[in-house]
């Protein structure tokens, strides 16, 4: 009887060490919380051996993919470019690849229903890494750009003007700005309007809460050209509406009279949207 309290024993302090020893390699790793846990490592990193549909999520992918039957996830969040989503889609559909695009969110839409949390999007998480690996890390990103330039040059053709947020960041528009930082080019312009622009001896200046203002928005065509200007004046004060024209011409001149340079999408001379505003004293 001795002997078998013994064995008992040995046999139950040798299970608690290898209990113990699994909750403190667990306890080591951020990504695991529940020490009762045990995990299988998988391609797409560990998963919770309880976690019988994300196993059977990445075995569907890999049969699909195995099969032929790819697909690439596009995920796209706030702010994302996604002009030239209608290109990158066609051109990932020449490679035989199904497109579809994620919107992405800043919250998981994991919701707890067992006594552990079961990993979310195995199958896009394995179709990812596969679709990666068999095409490479960069093959994709440059696919993209390609997208991106095929977007332009169409857009060029049929003679789309681009919008300020569509154009490159910090490329200066006003030419005598040029070799300066970005923002000195407003600076300049208001310091040129201000030497071509005497206020007449009635102007009624600034006693108001807001400023008054003009605004020259117009196009810079790819060789540098001005088309479809347009001015628009507020007063506060109504009575200096009578020298509204003097001062439009005289921002008009200045605007036709500038040379500019004309703004780069992607790489390339587009025609795009710019504006001169001038702020009266």
């Amino acid at each position: 009887m001795k002997k078998i309290i013994f064995l008992f024993l040995i046999l139950y302090s040798a299970s608690f060490s290898q209990v113990k020893e699994r909750s403190v390699s667990m306890h080591n790793d951020d990504t695991i919380i529940d020490s009762s846990a045990v995990y299988y490592e998988t391609m797409i990193g560990k998963v919770d051996t309880r976690d019988s549909n994300c196993f059977s999520e990445i075995e569907r992918a890999k049969k699909d993919f195995s099969n032929g039957n790819m697909t690439y996830y596009d995920y796209k969040g706030y702010g994302s470019r996604t002009r030239n989503i209608d290109f990158f889609q066609n051109e990932i559909e020449k490679l035989k690849i199904k497109y579809e695009l994620v919107l992405v969110g800043c919250m998981s839409g994991t919701i707890v229903t067992h006594s552990f949390i079961p990993r979310d999007n195995c199958y896009r998480s394995c179709m990812d890494k596969l679709v990666n690996d068999k095409f490479g890390k960069d093959f994709f990103k440059k696919l993209d750009n390609k997208s991106d330039s095929l977007y332009v040059i169409e857009n060029i053709r049929k003679g789309y003007v681009f919008n300020f947020s569509e154009c490159d960041d910090n490329v200066i528009r006003y030419k005598k700005s040029l070799g300066k930082k970005y923002n000195q080019q407003f600076k300049d312009i208001d310091k040129e309007l201000d030497s071509l622009i005497t206020y007449p001896k009635d102007f009624k200046y600034k006693n108001e809460k807001y400023y008054s203002w003009s605004t020259c928005s117009f196009v810079i065509n790819e060789d540098g050209s001005i088309s479809k200007l347009k001015l628009e004046t507020t007063f506060q004060n109504k009575y200096n509406y009578r020298f509204q024209k003097y001062f439009e011409d005289k921002i008009k001149n200045f605007v036709l009279s500038s040379n500019w340079v004309p703004a780069i999408s992607h790489g390339i001379v587009v025609k795009s949207e710019w504006d001169v505003n001038f702020r009266y004293k």
